[in-house]
C-alpha cells in the first residue's frame, strides 16, 4: 500500500495557526492600551509588515478602531494611528441619526 505525503497539508495548517496565534497577539496588545504598530512590533516580535494586514481584517470585522492620531515614538512620524481593540476606548460616532417613523 503506498504512502501518502501530507507533509504539504500539515505545512498549510502549522501556517494558519501561526497567522492565528499572531493575529491574537497583536489584538491583545492593541487592547492593553493604544499604540502604533510599530510599538506593537517591538512589544510582539511581529513585525510591522505583517501587523497591517492583522490590522485590515480587524477593522473590516469592526474589533479595532483609531483611538487617536500623533507623533510615532519610535519612528517619529508626525501622523501614525495610535490603535485599539478595546470597544470602551473606541471613538463615539459624530454622526446623526434620524429618528424611526
Amino acid at each position: 500500500m503506498k504512502k501518502h505525503d501530507h507533509t504539504a497539508f500539515t505545512s498549510e495548517q502549522n501556517k494558519g495557526k501561526k497567522y492565528r496565534i499572531q493575529e491574537q497577539r497583536v489584538f491583545a496588545e492593541f487592547y492593553r492600551t493604544p499604540q502604533t504598530m510599530m510599538q506593537v512590533d517591538l512589544k510582539t516580535g511581529i513585525m510591522r509588515s505583517s501587523i497591517c494586514p492583522i490590522v485590515d481584517r480587524l477593522r473590516k470585522r469592526g474589533a479595532i478602531a483609531s483611538y487617536s492620531i500623533g507623533t510615532c515614538p519610535i519612528t517619529k512620524h508626525p501622523k501614525v494611528n495610535r490603535w485599539t481593540t478595546d470597544p470602551d476606548k473606541f471613538p463615539k460616532s459624530n454622526q446623526l441619526t434620524l429618528p424611526l417613523q
